[in-house]
Parts: C-alpha cells; sequence; structure tokens
C-alpha cells in the first residue's frame, strides 16, 4: 500500500500544479493502464473505445499502455504502450492470466502505473486487476461497456447465465464492490448499472471519437449511386440483431436499386452460416452481400458510400459504430437499446427492437430525397463532432482521475 499512496501523494502535488494545463498540451503525470480482455477486430466495440481513449490520453498523459490477455490483431496507437499477458492454458476462455496478480503487480510497479482502467469484467483479467489496485493502493475504474443490461445478463441462454452468477459471487462481487469506482457510457447504462451492482456509478462519460474522417477525401459519388446501400458494421453475433436486419430487408417495400452490405467478422461460425441461409431465403437474396471486416481508409469510405447504416443491436452502449457513420457523414438507424436519446432529433432514426420498427424505419429511409439524405448526413456528423469529441470526453477523463487518486490518497 505504501507504494501506492507514495506515488498518489506525488500525482496529487502534480496535479495541483498543473491544473488543467494537461488539457492544452502539456503532459499530465497520469499514468493509466487499461486491462482489456483482448484487442482484436472480434471485440470491435470495445477495442475501438479503448483505441480512441488511449490515443488521446498518449498525447496529454505521462505513460498509457494497454494490457490483453486475449488475442491482439490490431496495432496500438503511437505512444501507447501494449503490454500482452498470456492466458493460463486451463483458463483459455476465461483468459485468467497465466502469471497471475504477481505478473500484473509487477507490470504496474515496472511502469509506476497510477490507475488502472478495466473493461469489462466477466473475463478472468478483471479479478487480477481488482487485486492487484487493491495491494498496489491505486484507484481502479469499471467501464462495464453494456454487460449489465438485461440482454447481457438473461437474454443468452441459461448455460451462460448460471455461468455469470457463479462468477459474480464466488470471485466479482467482493472485489468490485470493495474497491472498483464504476462508470456508465450512458445514462441508460447508469440504471442497469445501478439495478446491477446496488449502487450508483460515479461518472457518467460518453465514448468519444480521436480519429475524425476528412469528408473531402470520400468518393464523390458518396451514397449517391444508383443501388442505394444498407449497411451492417459490426461483428455476426446474435446481439448485433442481424438476423431481423435480413428478415427487413426483404420485406421492406424499398423502391429502385438498393444493396445490402453486412460487413465483420464471423464470431460464430454457425451463427453467420445460419445468417448467410436467411439470406438466400427471400426475393432480394442477390442484393444481399457478406464481407470480411475493414478498417482504416477502407472502413471510412464504406461508411461515407451508405444511404443509411444500420445498428439495429438488442444491446449496444451507444455503439460505436453510430458515432463512426456519423463523423463520415452517414445517418443511422439504431434502437433504443444503444442509449442515444437524442438521436432522432440530431439527424439518426431511433426505433424500438422489433421486426415491424426495422421494416418502417427502412421503408421510411427508402423515401428521403437526396436533400434529405444529404441534411441528415450533416446533422448527424455536427451532433457527434459537438458531443462526442474526444477533446471534451478526455478532460472529463483527466478530471475523474484526478479525483479518484485524491480519495485513496484520502
Amino acid at each position: 500500500m505504501q507504494f501506492g499512496r507514495r506515488r498518489l501523494v506525488l500525482l496529487m502535488d502534480m496535479w495541483k500544479d498543473h491544473g488543467e494545463e494537461g488539457a492544452k498540451g502539456k503532459k499530465l503525470p497520469h499514468r493509466i493502464l487499461h486491462v482489456v480482455d483482448d484487442f482484436s477486430t472480434g471485440n470491435t466495440g470495445v477495442t475501438s473505445s479503448v483505441r480512441q481513449i488511449a490515443q488521446w490520453q498518449a498525447q496529454h498523459c505521462d505513460w498509457v499502455g494497454v494490457h490483453a490477455t486475449g488475442p491482439v490483431d490490431l496495432p496500438v496507437p503511437a505512444g501507447v504502450s501494449l503490454i500482452l499477458s498470456p492466458a493460463h492454458r486451463f483458463t483459455s476462455r476465461w483468459r485468467y492470466p497465466a502469471h497471475g496478480s504477481k505478473g500484473l503487480l509487477d507490470i504496474v510497479r515496472e511502469h509506476r502505473v497510477t490507475h488502472l482502467h478495466v473493461h469489462e469484467f466477466w473475463r478472468g483479467g478483471f479479478v487480477v486487476a481488482m487485486r492487484v489496485a487493491h495491494t498496489a493502493g491505486i484507484p481502479v475504474v469499471l467501464s462495464a461497456h453494456g454487460a449489465t443490461s438485461p440482454w447481457a445478463l438473461y437474454g443468452q441462454g441459461w448455460v451462460k447465465r448460471i455461468k455469470k452468477q457463479a462468477y459474480w459471487h464466488l470471485f466479482a462481487r467482493h472485489l468490485l464492490l470493495s474497491w472498483a469506482a464504476l462508470h456508465a457510457v450512458t445514462p441508460l447504462e447508469q440504471r442497469h448499472m445501478r439495478q446491477f451492482f446496488g449502487r450508483e456509478p460515479q461518472a457518467i462519460i460518453p465514448n468519444a471519437l480521436h480519429e475524425i474522417p476528412d469528408l473531402m477525401s470520400f468518393d464523390g459519388q458518396g451514397p449517391f449511386r444508383d443501388r442505394r446501400r444498407l449497411v451492417f458494421l459490426g461483428r455476426l453475433h446474435p446481439v448485433k440483431g442481424v438476423d431481423g436486419l435480413i428478415q427487413a430487408f426483404h420485406r421492406a417495400r424499398l423502391r429502385g436499386e438498393w444493396e445490402l452490405l453486412i460487413v465483420g467478422p464471423e464470431e460464430i461460425p454457425a451463427y453467420a452460416q445460419e445468417l448467410k441461409d436467411m439470406a438466400k431465403e427471400g426475393e432480394r437474396a442477390g442484393d444481399i452481400q457478406f464481407l470480411e471486416a475493414c478498417h482504416g481508409a477502407e472502413k471510412w469510405g464504406l461508411l461515407a458510400s451508405a444511404w443509411v447504416v444500420v445498428v439495429p443491436s438488442h444491446t449496444e452502449v451507444i455503439g460505436m459504430v453510430n458515432l463512426e457513420a456519423a463523423t463520415a457523414g452517414a445517418p443511422t438507424i439504431t434502437t433504443t437499446a444503444t442509449g442515444l436519446e437524442e438521436w432522432t432529433d440530431s439527424g439518426g432514426v431511433l426505433i424500438d427492437h422489433t421486426l415491424d420498427s426495422l421494416i418502417f424505419a427502412l421503408e421510411h429511409v427508402g423515401n428521403w430525397g437526396a436533400m434529405e439524405r444529404l441534411r441528415r448526413g450533416e446533422q448527424c456528423r455536427s451532433y457527434v463532432m459537438r458531443k462526442y469529441s474526444m477533446d471534451s470526453v478526455g478532460r472529463e477523463w483527466l478530471r475523474f482521475y484526478a479525483r479518484l487518486a485524491d480519495q485513496v490518497r484520502e
């Protein structure tokens, strides 16, 4: 504990000297380690969120690292250290770090970490991070990323439900409730976390974007092509609602030429095959394409080419693809499960999670004229850049980290 308290005294003294300077160019003494399950294309939402904030923090903090026990197939941003801890061979699915608490504690001490920021909590890395934070006497933040939503807890079958209940009561509950500071992304997630944990999250800070594409760099044709394009971008998993999107596309009365692009990794091969079989069964079978995941300029170009991006998830904490599509000038159809309560007033389309609602939304956007589509795209982009820019959200994180350090010090 002495190690942690000495570091926190130094941190708070330096914070008082710096004030808000870190957000204006002068780096703050925060040394932040993000603990994630994996850093891969298969974990698109969480990876994208962590990648964006770590990239911004690396420009404003003394040191930033990402610790992962699962697959890593994406490069970390410049200035961010990637630390890999292989999972123990008997816990490959739970991904408990092979070197346990001692391994992570050594990393914390070697890099003089002042804050641990844990993302999700159903894997073994969470247990290790909680123990290490308590031993080192440093604050730890838990971002649940939708893990407490009703669908995540109860919508994946009784086997997963029992496993999660056992894990929560045997390992996680005591560790989390005794030490971690809770962070919610949206007011909707705040309500879910309050109900599950029995206490209020200390902060509501939205996901944000550090990478903002230049619209002038895109294909001038954009969404105004002969075949209007609907795009789904994300992993092929039941939570994403792709099956409902395929059904709605088959049944919606859309005038003219349309295509649906389903783009993302096949997380569950059997489920992906079900989707492909479903796509072949309707009148529009030839208008549906399945494509592999794309990134960087290819991803931005794909989003910009869409008439509308569709995010029909059963549960989603904002859904980074909603923000990314908006900054590419594409409005999205998404569900109330995303927590984007102002989306309809900001150019997008917000629906209940029912097949009829999705069919109606597809027909609605199909009736837009070119000027309406362009206006909504510009409205979405303006809204996201104003509310979800990393410069404003990043400052919120720096202030939150400082408050936590002060609380631990006391």
